[in-house]
């Protein structure tokens, strides 16, 4: 890294959760203001993200802007890099991914909560290359930190220089296409999904690698010599363990029935309930319903019996609102036991229904 390089003071943050954006069934959005509609001024002129954001910094000595429809210098959808719509509410953000003598310019934000060792998390974001571009990279690096950044340079952060730095813990992570974006009409989805270390709380983007080391692609022939982007709607959710994996059989284990008998107990229905909720967030998804008895009787009144019991539990499901054509029932009679015949415990075990989920 260059000699200018030395770290300054770390800046206080406030940590309060303001327009947290939820997404599907992963839960909170742990990006604070995700999409740069908070702020505390509008936009009047070049490089004023830091003071014009809440939440959010600039952790070098690069000019990161801030675009917002309120401005008349740094309006939507046109302004001095080109002309993009919002991907979201009224503002975005513009930095350089590629410039000469590797300048860099970066956004870093507080999390609304550290992240948990080895849990999963997907991290989004929407970019859109600027038309007065002439360079278009393929991946954005994501620096998530324990503490703020404050590094005096205008140049590129290379992990490399960071692991060089003494109380400074991160984890590095890219976020990739298999070909440049050179989108500059729409909005690129980027995505990744990672596993924690622990302990994370900020999150920097941009580029940490020098120009020679950038994937790019020359996109024109005159022009600056740089690689512009517009980016917006952040989203960082936690990816919670599934309940249930697909292809796997599973018994119910309070749907579990008396001797010649079909009915469903209280217990019963609190578990069907559970398994529903699964199910009707998941309507993709298809439940399969399997019933058996024990031992006592005819192979062809356990077969009639079984049936009962498995329509009885399909029943269930549908009356507390799961698609029939979401289910599909078998019956096993007493073929298939999962513990012996020879005593009551056993017999009660073998009793039962069990279901499997699988894709439509």
């Amino acid at each position: 890294m260059p000699s200018n390089h030395f770290i300054l003071f770390f800046k206080p943050f406030f940590f309060g959760v303001a327009m947290l954006c939820c997404g599907s069934s992963y839960g909170q959005n742990l990006i604070q203001n995700p999409s740069f509609e908070i702020h505390e001024n509008c936009p009047e002129k070049l490089s004023t993200f830091s003071q014009d954001v809440t939440f959010w910094n600039i952790p070098t000595l690069g000019t990161t802007d801030y675009f917002n429809v309120c401005s008349k210098e740094m309006t939507i959808p046109k302004n001095f890099k080109g002309e993009q719509e919002v991907r979201f509410g009224d503002a975005y953000a513009g930095f350089y991914m590629y410039a000469p003598k590797n300048y860099r310019e970066y956004l870093q934000v507080p999390l609304v909560e550290e992240l948990q060792a080895g849990e999963l998390y997907v991290l989004s974001f929407y970019v859109s290359l600027a038309e007065k571009s002439k360079h278009a990279v393929s991946a954005f690096g994501i620096l998530f930190s324990e503490t703020p950044l404050q590094i005096a340079t205008k140049k590129e952060i290379t992990t490399s220089y960071l692991e060089t730095l003494e109380d400074i813990r991160f984890h590095f992570i890219s976020v990739e296409k298999d070909e440049v974006i050179a989108e500059t009409k729409k909005w690129v989805r980027m995505e990744r999904t990672f596993t924690a270390k622990g302990g994370e709380r900020f999150l920097i983007v941009g580029n940490f690698e020098e120009n020679r080391a950038t994937r790019n692609l020359q996109l024109k022939k005159y022009g600056p010599d740089h690689g512009y982007y517009y980016i917006d709607n952040f989203e960082l959710l936690k990816k919670e363990k599934a309940p249930y994996q697909l292809e796997t059989t599973y018994i119910f284990k309070h749907v579990l029935f008396d001797f010649d008998a079909f009915v469903i107990t209280e217990k019963g229905e609190q578990e069907i309930k559970a398994v529903l909720k699964y199910m009707l967030d998941h309507p993709q998804y298809q439940l399969h319903l399997m019933g058996h008895t024990d031992g006592f009787g005819s192979n062809a009144y356990n077969k009639v019996l079984s049936e009962n019991r498995v329509n009885a539990v399909a029943r269930a499901f549908e009356a507390y609102g799961l698609p029939r054509g979401q289910i599909t029932t078998a019956s096993y009679g007493s073929g298939v036991p999962v513990a012996t015949n020879t005593t009551d415990n056993g017999r009660a075990k073998n009793r039962r229904v069990e279901f499997r989920i699988t894709e439509n």
